[in-house]
């Protein structure tokens, strides 16, 4: 989270804020206000008055400046969030196409074991090819930042797909079938998979 405060970079992270629709309109104009006031950064402000939490002041920032999560990818959006990364879509302009970047949350990086964990999780996805698996395609660290960039997929979870198309049991059942069939490949490749999404 940026602390030192700058009233230049705290209206830019309001703007990217009220863009995002992470803030409204008058909670935008009040941070600034109050920023102003107390000559604190309108994302610690934020945090303090309950209108972010921190996971949405780290997206925020990350969308300041788009292009440096990932040395190559420029941020586009938003895919999801959850207790150790934010996931990203972003695009590789030298290849054309549109990934998915997961990088770890800064507050996460002092936690030794969160960072193991990223980074096996790196590993793991890296040794896997399968046509159910996502494809990993790069993994490093910027800035102290560690992501993971890999295939995006575009979709909607399972559970409202199959919702949305009143699909029968045999034709959920057929689905999961492609789901059993990815991960009986990474346990023939020594890899227990926790959190099927």
């Amino acid at each position: 989270m940026l602390s030192e405060f700058d009233p230049s970079l705290s209206e830019a992270f309001l703007a990217v804020a009220r863009s995002r629709k992470i803030v409204t309109d008058e909670q935008a104009r009040l941070l600034s206000e109050a920023s102003r006031q107390r000559r604190l950064m309108s994302s610690q402000l934020a945090v303090e008055l309950g209108m972010m939490v921190p996971v949405e002041v780290e997206i925020v920032e990350a969308f300041l400046s788009p292009k440096d999560l990932a040395p190559g990818y420029e941020l586009l959006d938003v895919v999801g969030y959850g207790a150790l990364g934010v996931v990203y879509r972003a695009r590789q302009p030298h290849l054309h196409r549109d990934v998915a970047i997961k990088a770890i949350l800064q507050s996460r990086i002092s936690q030794q074991n969160a960072v193991a964990r990223f980074q096996q999780e790196g590993a793991l996805i890296g040794r896997l090819q399968h046509p159910n698996i996502v494809s990993a395609y790069d993994f490093g660290s910027h800035r102290n930042r560690l992501y993971l960039v890999m295939e995006l997929v575009d979709g909607t979870p399972i559970t409202r797909y199959c919702s949305d198309h009143k699909l029968s049991i045999r034709q959920r059942l057929e689905l999961m079938m492609d789901v059993t069939a990815a991960v009986q490949h990474a346990h023939q490749k020594g890899i227990i998979h926790r959190d099927l999404k």
